[in-house]
């Protein structure tokens, strides 16, 4: 890839900033910042920045009530002298379509801002009760259902209970497989293998973030359930995707159960 200068970059990086956290254009120009030293990345972090004080100011953008209908209803018989400038702008029909067009315009652009944010508060609070949920059924593990350390048997009987694929992630090698059942998530039936590893108890749900109503992980996110659920032991909750399977990771020290 021919590299760019510098004012091709910095056109590249505010282009960017537009797209959402694991778009391939971001990935590429996040890649072309780290190679090009400290001042892309400080102009980076400055137009994410800058990226989001609009959009909080946007969701604050609202007109009046009743606004467009006062400017509409301006009457024309007025003397020039004694309309305010809005109104005699608004006179002119061009220039008051483009005045109503620029208000709309803000009108919109703010209610689009309010629902991006609605819907990641949104997003947020389902991901955080899914969490709880696989908290929940990790504390008070029942019997499995198949006892096995081989993968691909553990994987071909599960997939038989559940009714969809199992398949199981590379969890490291200090992680044995112990077995797997068929649970609950709220209403979802989704597949359970659980793993220990030193003084650690594991539980891995397989899961459709669709069923869930969550979206799926573009990355890695770790969640720190809080509530009467939670209680006091440490534990947390990990989120990903990958290979077409989503996946959460509860771990706990082994003398929290």
């Amino acid at each position: 890839m021919k590299e760019r200068s510098r004012e091709e970059l910095e056109r590249a990086m505010a282009d960017a900033a537009l797209t959402p956290p694991g778009d391939p254009q971001r990935e590429r120009v996040e890649a072309e910042v780290a190679l090009a030293g400290p001042w892309a990345e400080q102009l980076w972090l400055e137009i994410l920045a800058s990226d989001e004080h609009l959009r909080v100011a946007l969701r604050q953008v609202r007109p009046p009530p009743g606004l467009l209908e006062r400017l509409r209803a301006v009457p024309d018989s007025a003397p020039p002298s004694a309309r305010p400038p809005m109104a005699s702008l608004l006179s002119r029909p061009r220039a008051g379509t483009r005045i109503v067009a620029g208000v709309l315009v803000l009108v919109l652009i703010g209610v689009m801002a309010w629902h991006r944010v609605a819907s990641r508060a949104e997003d947020e609070r389902r991901l955080h009760t899914v969490a709880l949920l696989a908290m929940q059924d990790h504390m008070h593990e029942a019997d499995m259902v198949v006892r096995a350390a081989d993968p691909a048997r553990l994987s071909l009987e599960l997939s038989r209970l559940v009714e969809f694929t199992v398949r199981l992630p590379e969890m490291g090698r200090g992680l044995k497989l112990l077995g797997g059942r068929p649970c609950h998530l709220g209403s979802h039936r989704v597949a359970l293998t659980l793993w220990s590893g030193g003084d650690r108890i594991s539980s891995l749900y397989q899961f459709d973030p669709g069923e869930l109503g969550i979206e799926r992980p573009d990355r890695p996110v770790v969640v720190r359930p809080h509530g009467p659920v939670a209680g006091r032991t440490p534990c947390e909750v990990l989120f990903w995707s990958e290979a077409g399977a989503s996946y959460a990771l509860v771990s706990r020290p082994a003398h929290g159960s």
